[in-house]
């Protein structure tokens, strides 16, 4: 199964980089959004500069991961289902929206320092923050992106699903950020970074525990 996971990345890989359309527009939302707030916001303190990348981070993740099956043909589905296993595809799905919105974080990170300043004490802590949390929301949002190609394809339903599982999970990054961004820890913010994984690995599991009935039906 490691083989079919990792063919299947590559190929998510040769997808999005030969028609470069879907990335293009991925990255220049996020130079949009940024510019916007930046001119929006006068007075920038660390805790709303740590809630904008935020909000920045959720709504272009949920664009990005979008595509995800929406941008494959119901050929090539029949095809994965006769060649390779559902675990195999779901598996590599959040692998590569992981990695993928990994490297939109960094990037919004770069430009809202290059714009905004970096108004954290602590921006390799918030940096690392931040690529956790992304890694965190591709596993949800990969499983939602597979219901909603299920339903037609809706981009409302990805937003309006993916909100109420992603809530709990935003609570305790932003726990951690606002820590990381005022540089003050509370005694028990390891029990968020606890919350964080757990949360992670649950939304994992439960993935690949009901995508093949997903995958079916």
């Amino acid at each position: 199964m490691v083989r079919h996971i990792a063919l299947l990345i590559r190929k998510e890989w040769i997808l999005d980089f030969r028609s470069r359309s879907a990335v293009s527009g991925i990255v220049l939302y996020i130079v949009a959004t940024v510019y916007v707030l930046y001119l929006s916001v006068d007075t920038l303190t660390p805790t709303l500069w740590s809630g904008l990348i935020w909000v920045t981070l959720l709504f272009s993740g949920i664009t990005a991961v979008n595509k995800s099956f929406v941008q494959e043909p119901p050929a090539r589905h029949l095809y994965y289902y006769s060649t390779v296993s559902p675990q195999a595809v779901i598996i590599a799905k959040i692998l590569y929206n992981a990695a993928f919105l990994v490297l939109l974080t960094v990037l919004a990170f770069v430009i809202f320092g290059l714009l905004m300043g970096f108004q954290i004490h602590n921006a390799m802590l918030m940096l690392g923050i931040l690529m956790a949390g992304a890694a965190g929301l591709s596993v949800t949002l990969s499983m939602v992106s597979a219901i909603a190609w299920k339903a037609g394809n809706s981009p409302a339903l990805m937003a309006v699903l993916s909100f109420p599982l992603l809530i709990p999970l935003l609570l305790t990054l932003m726990k951690l950020s606002r820590a990381a961004v005022l540089d003050m820890w509370p005694p028990d913010i390891w029990k968020d970074a606890l919350i964080f994984g757990a949360l992670s690995l649950i939304s994992l599991f439960v993935a690949v525990i009901l995508f093949p009935y997903l995958w079916k039906d």
